[in-house]
């Protein structure tokens, strides 16, 4: 039984990591696209993508703060 209960723990903790690998790398996609397409820095776009996920406490750890 213990077996079975470590198995859905690391189920979930791996489906946890990989919709985490993946918000990142949605993200990462809208920064370069953004990027591309218009004639800011990439800084300003990223502090307002960073303002736009701080309002969601879920997400708002993905985006690193950088000291100014």
């Amino acid at each position: 039984m213990k077996a079975m209960d470590s198995t859905k723990q690391n189920s979930k903790s791996t489906r946890g990591i990989t919709a985490t690998r993946a918000y990142k790398m949605e993200k990462k996609a809208v920064l370069k696209k953004r990027s591309a397409e218009e004639t800011k820095p990439i800084l300003a776009i990223y502090d307002e993508e960073v303002s736009a996920a701080s309002a969601v406490p879920s997400v708002s750890s993905h985006f690193p703060l950088f000291g100014e």
